[in-house]
């Protein structure tokens, strides 16, 4: 099954740049994050989404669990979008065991990839104004999903699901964004961008953008010469807006300025398909998290290129979520791992 629930459990989010991993307790109608941790993902360990190397991804996982002491095995992880297919879809009030088998039906209309080796599930997301069911149907291979599970064995992990990351950063954010017009989430990571769009308390479709940091970092280690290992600190005083200005960084802004141009076209693409399907509720904001969430003027510059209102502080997060000790960065870096913990300890 994609889905499951508990009282504690870990977030499983493995990246093609990092893995993070955090573990939730639940106190009360509250959730307590316990420990938490990062550690850079063996190169080459994911393909497409596909796991590759196998042993070597079980060794970081369990030397990273055993060095930060995770006392939890119950793990709920999520599968690269690449290889995963989701359609958000509504469906009439109906009986719970006449609704699981109304999916499997509707899977075949929806998933345009759709054979019967794939494995199929869904989650109920909410109820529209007129009582019908919104729900998000997720199909993947089969063989993925056994090769993550079996990395998880070998790792003594429990798995108590395999989740969707559209849904774990719905979770992270929520409704409880304080924000009341609809909104969307730009999640830019290593090797892609998550895009998810919420109305009216629910997620309204999600997409992904294959252009990432690793796009930028490349070209700023080979343009500044320095070393990767460097590029952390470097970053810290280095500005993203700074590449705007021509005169100053021009070979810099004309190299990277097709991936800007994606990322940005996909944004506007993206948004401008919700603006024509609900014209009366544009979007009000866009939400910045992942790792270029880091970057400075990032948001700025999104804002600009979008006229739409970034923001990249995260004193929007879930309000039920005591993770007082983390910081922005790190909020940033952990939210999908995050979510994907709050799947386990969902009440």
């Amino acid at each position: 099954m994609f889905w499951g629930k508990g009282t504690s459990v870990l977030g499983l989010d493995i990246g093609s740049s990092h893995i993070k991993i955090v573990h939730l307790m639940r106190q009360g109608q509250n959730w307590k994050l316990e420990n938490w941790a990062i550690a850079k993902t063996p190169k080459d360990a994911l393909s497409d989404g596909n796991i590759a190397i196998k042993g070597e991804l079980v060794k970081v996982l369990t030397d990273t669990l055993s060095k930060y002491k995770f006392r939890e095995s119950k793990v709920v992880t999520a599968v690269s979008n690449q290889r995963i297919v989701t359609r958000y879809i509504t469906m009439p009030p109906m009986p719970e065991n006449e609704l699981k088998e109304a999916v499997y039906w509707e899977a075949k209309n929806h998933i345009p990839i759709y054979d019967e080796d794939m494995k199929i599930d869904y989650k109920v997301l909410g109820k529209t104004h007129d009582n019908r069911t919104i729900l998000v149907i997720a199909g993947i291979a089969r063989q993925t999903a056994l090769d993550y599970l079996e990395v998880l064995r070998e790792t003594k992990l429990k798995p108590v699901a395999i989740d969707i990351y559209p849904v774990s950063l719905f979770r992270f954010f929520g409704t409880s964004s304080g924000i009341q017009q609809p909104y969307c989430i730009v999640d830019l990571g290593y090797s892609c961008v998550k895009l998810v769009i919420i109305q009216a308390g629910s997620i309204y479709a999600d997409s992904i953008v294959p252009v990432g940091l690793r796009e930028f970092e490349g070209n700023l280690v080979d343009y500044f010469g320095i070393g990767e290992e460097e590029l952390p600190s470097f970053l810290e005083s280095f500005s993203f807006a700074s590449i705007r200005d021509e005169q100053e960084h021009a070979h810099l802004f004309y190299t990277i300025k097709p991936y800007l141009n994606e990322l940005i076209n996909s944004i506007n693409r993206f948004i401008h398909f919700f603006d024509t399907q609900i014209r009366d509720h544009p979007i009000g904001n866009i939400i910045l998290t992942g790792g270029g969430a880091l970057w400075k003027g990032m948001a700025t510059f999104i804002a600009q290129e979008t006229g739409i209102t970034t923001v990249s502080e995260l004193e929007l997060v879930n309000p039920w979520l005591d993770a007082s000790d983390l910081t922005q960065g790190q909020l940033h870096l952990l939210s999908n791992a995050i979510g994907l913990a709050m799947r386990g300890v969902m009440y």
